[in-house]
This record gives C-alpha cells, structure tokens and sequence, in this order.
C-alpha cells in the first residue's frame, strides 16, 4: 500500500541525494525492477555493477542518476523510512504505486503526482482511501488551501 501525507514532517527523508549515497548497496543494482526504473526515468542502463551509461551524460556512476530513481531505489530496498516524494517528478509515479505492491511505503508531497490510474493510495492527512485522480486532485487541493490560511 502506498501511503500519502501533504505538508510538512521531521521524519520523512528530504535530502534524498544524500541518504541514497550513504545507504546505497551494490547489490541493490542487481535487483530486475531496478534497471527497469533506470531505463524509464533516466532513460540510462546499468552496464556492469554500478556504472550506467546515460545517453547524455555517457558513462556515469550511481551517484548521478536523478534523484528520482534515488528514491525509489530506496523505497524499494528501504520501506520502513518516509520519503519527500516532492523531490520526484510525475514519471516516478508509477514506479511507487509498483514498488507499493511489494510492501508498504510512504511519501509525503507538497504537491499533485499524477499517479496513473486504476491505484490504491491510502490518505493519512485525510483517513481515507483514494482510488481517482480527481479525488486525488481534490485532497491535494483541500491540502493547498489548508496551508495557505496556515501561512496568511
């Protein structure tokens, strides 16, 4: 299951970069969902271990793939921490709803991903269960305007 909170949290990991190269395991890159994730959203391919070849940057390591793949690498091998899916695009949408099949995973957004549909994606700020985009759409609004009479 995939859960989602809005707003703002001490415990979720927010500087992304910097806790993937700290935690990051070779053997993580032999994982099959993993070149998968990489081919997709960084349009790249682990060549052997951890080199990747990226069609614009050429060979590079795994410290220079997106932030995005960082994290769901993390949400793959990591699930018991909260992740600041604000620091992912839409194209990490997918992959999390997969990753969330596998076991739970958290994420907090300050911002709507388009997650496609059919998905399950359980609401903490709101206690409920969300299976459209436009109720999706609609509690993130609700969050938006929340915060905006929080901070005048």
């Amino acid at each position: 299951m995939l859960y989602l909170r809005y707003g703002k949290t001490a415990d979720a990991i927010r500087y992304i970069d910097e806790f993937f190269d700290m935690e990051m395991k070779t053997e993580w890159f032999e994982h099959p969902l993993v070149n998968d994730i990489i081919q997709d959203v960084d349009k790249s391919k682990i060549i052997v271990g951890r080199a990747i070849e990226s069609p614009v940057l050429g060979m590079i390591s795994f410290r220079e793939l997106s932030t995005g793949v960082k994290a769901l690498m993390c949400a793959l091998f990591l699930p018991e921490y909260e992740y600041y899916g604000t620091r992912c695009g839409d194209n990490c949408a997918k992959w999390f709803l997969q990753i969330a099949d596998l076991h739970d995973i958290r994420l907090v957004n300050r911002h709507y991903m388009a997650f496609p549909e059919p998905f399950k994606i359980y609401l903490v700020d709101d206690d409920m269960m969300c299976t459209t985009s436009i109720d999706l759409l609609i509690a993130t609004e609700r969050w938006i305007k929340r915060e905006e009479c929080a901070y005048g």
